[in-house]
C-alpha cells in the first residue's frame, strides 16, 4: 500500500506551523493545487524500516550487521545440516530395505528352484511310467 506524504506551512499565533498528511495517489493532484508540497512516497513497511535504519550512526549499523550475519550463517548451516542428515538417513533406510528385499528374494528364488526341481523330477518319473506302460505288450 503506497501513501504519499505531503505538507504545507501555515501561520498561527505562535509562528509558522507545519501540517503533514498522508494521502492516496488519487488525492495528490487536488492537494498540490491547494499549495501542499510533495515530500515522499511512503511504502507500508519499507519506509518505516528505512526511517528506523537511518536513525542509527554508521558504527551502530556495523554493529547490528556484525551481530546478524553470524546468526544468519549459523541458521543456514543448521538447516543445511539437518536437511543432509535426513537425506542420508533416508538413504540408509532405503539401503537397508533393499538389502532386506534382496535377501527375501534370494530365499524365495532358492525355494522356487527347489520346488521346480521337485516338479521336474516328478514329471520325469511320470513320463518314465508312461513310457514304460507304452512299451509293455498288450
Amino acid at each position: 500500500m503506497i501513501k504519499y506524504e505531503i505538507n504545507r506551512f501555515i501561520q498561527i499565533e505562535s509562528g509558522p506551523h507545519r501540517e503533514v498528511k498522508f494521502i492516496s495517489k488519487s488525492e495528490l493532484k487536488k492537494f498540490k493545487e491547494e499549495d501542499w508540497f510533495f515530500v515522499r512516497k511512503k511504502y507500508f513497511i519499507i519506509t518505516n524500516f528505512l526511517d528506523w535504519w537511518n536513525s542509527f550512526t554508521t558504527v551502530n549499523k556495523i554493529g547490528i550487521i556484525a551481530i546478524f550475519i553470524p546468526i544468519l550463517f549459523s541458521g543456514i548451516y543448521f538447516c543445511l545440516d539437518k536437511y543432509l542428515e535426513n537425506k542420508y538417513e533416508d538413504l540408509n533406510k532405503s539401503h537397508q530395505n533393499l538389502k532386506r528385499n534382496y535377501t527375501n528374494l534370494k530365499f524365495e528364488n532358492n525355494y522356487l528352484k527347489k520346488r521346480n526341481l521337485i516338479l521336474y523330477d516328478s514329471i520325469n518319473k511320470l513320463n518314465e511310467r508312461i513310457e514304460s506302460k507304452q512299451k509293455l505288450p498288450k
